[in-house]
């Protein structure tokens, strides 16, 4: 999941303190910005972050996530695509999508910004002076955007993934990719849609399994 769907996933489950949301984003926001948190975190916040890989591997083992990705690629290599752009953009392309089917409420628009609104003090745990200045700014750019109201369409979206993916270039889109992953990102919003609301559901039950709630 993208870090929206895991803030908002989270809230529904039931987790309300703003450091242990920022928390359960935080692997997301961090892997933006090549920032690397220690075990110095404040407890909520680790909590938080403990609660992102357990939603992670729920959606990454769910059939309808599965079996969305594997429709995507399959679209993907059959317009020619390199194996690892095709696995990735596939893989990537479902997550912002999801995204953009999350009903977001007052109670979750504002607890986003709350947890958005303790970011900052993060940076004193952190190594050095550049991983410290990239965290602050990160979250400075995000508290500026609502992310919660902002939907792309599906050539932004495409665009998103071309460059998310440009950061590891043995997935990079080569020349032309992007013609076909428009197309195929289109053809795959209205099923990932419809599904939406059933994995959503399973996955804030999931969390709430994990007694995230309390301590």
């Amino acid at each position: 999941m993208n870090f929206p769907a895991h803030a908002w996933t989270a809230h529904a489950a039931g987790v309300a303190e703003p450091q242990a949301l920022l928390g359960t984003m935080l692997p997301d926001l961090a892997s933006l910005v090549a920032v690397r948190f220690g075990d110095q975190l404040p407890a909520a916040v680790e909590r938080g972050r403990q609660l992102h890989h357990v939603a992670d591997a729920a959606f990454h083992n769910h059939p309808t996530f599965r079996t969305g990705v594997a429709s995507l690629r399959s679209e993907l290599r059959e317009a020619g695509l390199a194996t690892g752009a095709r696995r990735a953009a596939a893989h990537v392309g479902y997550e912002l999508l999801l995204d953009a089917t999350l009903q977001w409420h007052e109670p979750a628009r504002v607890a986003f910004d709350a947890a958005l609104a303790t970011g900052a003090g993060l940076a004193d745990v952190l190594d050095d002076d550049a991983q410290r200045a990239r965290w602050v700014q990160l979250v400075i750019r995000l508290r500026e955007v609502d992310i919660p109201a902002r939907i792309s369409n599906i050539e932004e979206v495409a665009e998103r993934v071309g460059v998310i993916l440009t950061r590891r270039p043995r997935l990079s889109l080569a020349a032309g990719d992007l013609v076909p992953l428009v197309t195929a990102l289109g053809n795959a919003e209205a099923s990932i849609a419809t599904a939406a609301p059933r994995l959503l559901a399973d996955l804030v039950a999931d969390l709430r399994n994990h007694d995230i709630a309390g301590g």
